[in-house]
């Protein structure tokens, strides 16, 4: 990871006394967030003090200072440290935040800056350094007591990226609450009735990605995300076997709550949020995979709604770029179109297919029977 250009850069400047905790700051923060921290270059030496190892350092997007007795300088003249922890920093735009080591002199003005006492347990500080550094907008969360069970996961999940499996809801529920703040974003994904493509169609609706190829290179594209952003990913309803598909590694951390008993919808309230979908896009991408498990009965039960819901669905996941999920939806009413004869469904459903999955695709001929027209045989 320390090689990856994506990530921003993170200066440690300390004093040589000071080596060993500072790296031990690096290694908690490379494993949670997207900094590559660089670990020599911000060491005060005998020609350049911790005025000027700063000074240098604020090249970087982010520089912890850390205040010992062995890393200040002798004297603190106004006249050099403020230009340079004052001006340049806010003409460079650096985040930077100060570290009390050990008692020591420094200018009063650090306390009023992100400031942080690491005199006493490593941990909790570096927990809120840690909150700091990945959104320094945001407030940092005061420790507070909680329950060994949360407190472990924190540990497992919070500080560094873990996978815990089979967590109720409630206990998910506790630990997000408790500890929101030790990550990016939280996205709870349901993946009730989804097939793989449709599982990825929602994990990239909740991150904000577009997914337009074939599972597998959405597979690729989540992971690739999950290497730089410290997100906490929850899937509801997934079945064991499909785990390792969205097990992505990286910075993310993964809750799979154990299965629990849901509330079914119904075909008819499934069919009344698709055929008014621009009204409501979130109820329609929470109800898909019920559309997907709600169709083929319908096609067989009654061929028109059944198609008017495949054609809304197909609208939607098409506007969206979810282009193997929507062939999965017309995979389903292509043999219902083949029993009921109706040809310009099935030309329809031909042009779709070819275009989803970038297959040639060949005009019909002017009067075809049902099985001449499909260029797809039925599954």
């Amino acid at each position: 990871m320390r090689d990856n250009p994506s990530l921003r850069q993170l200066v440690i400047c300390h004093a040589p006394a000071d080596a060993e905790t500072a790296l031990r700051l690096a290694d908690f923060f490379e494993a949670n967030l997207p900094f590559r921290v660089a670990r020599e270059e911000g060491v005060v030496t005998a020609d350049l003090d911790l005025i000027d190892t700063v000074e240098i350092a604020l090249s970087a997007e982010a520089v912890l200072v850390l205040l010992s007795p062995d890393s200040v300088p002798a004297k603190w003249e106004r006249a050099r440290w403020e230009p340079v922890f004052v001006q340049e920093q806010a003409e460079l735009g650096c985040q930077l935040g100060f570290v009390l080591m050990r008692a020591c002199a420094f200018p009063e003005l650090f306390r009023r800056r992100p400031f942080f006492d690491l005199t006493g347990d490593f941990v909790p500080v570096a927990r809120r350094l840690n909150q700091w550094l990945l959104d320094p907008e945001r407030p940092i969360t005061k420790t507070e007591s909680m329950d060994s069970g949360i407190a472990d996961l924190r540990v497992r999940l919070a500080d560094r990226p873990g996978i815990a499996v089979d967590l109720s809801d409630a206990d998910t529920s506790s630990f997000i609450d408790a500890c929101a703040r030790d990550f990016h974003a939280v996205h709870r994904i349901d993946c009730s009735d989804r097939t793989p493509a449709g599982i990825f169609g929602q994990i990239g609706r909740v991150l904000g990605l577009r997914l337009p190829g074939t599972t597998e290179d959405s597979r690729g594209d989540v992971a690739r995300y999950c290497e730089s952003n410290r997100d906490l990913l929850v899937f509801q309803n997934l079945s064991q076997d499909q785990r390792e598909l969205v097990s992505f590694g990286g910075k993310a951390s993964t809750i799979f709550v154990a299965p629990e008993s849901r509330v079914e919808v119904a075909a008819n309230t499934v069919c009344e949020s698709f055929f008014g979908w621009p009204r409501d896009l979130e109820r329609c991408a929470d109800l898909l995979g019920a559309a997907y498990a709600h169709l083929p009965a319908l096609l067989a039960n009654d061929y028109e709604t059944g198609k008017r819901l495949g054609w809304a669905v197909l609208a939607l996941l098409r506007n969206w770029e979810r282009n193997t999920e929507a062939a999965e939806f017309l995979d389903l009413m292509l043999p219902a179109a083949q029993a009921n004869a109706d040809q310009q469904a099935l030309f329809r459903i031909e042009r779709e297919l070819c275009w989803l999955r970038d297959t040639p695709f060949t005009d019909a001929p002017a009067d075809p029977g049902p099985l001449q027209m499909s260029l797809f045989s039925a599954a």
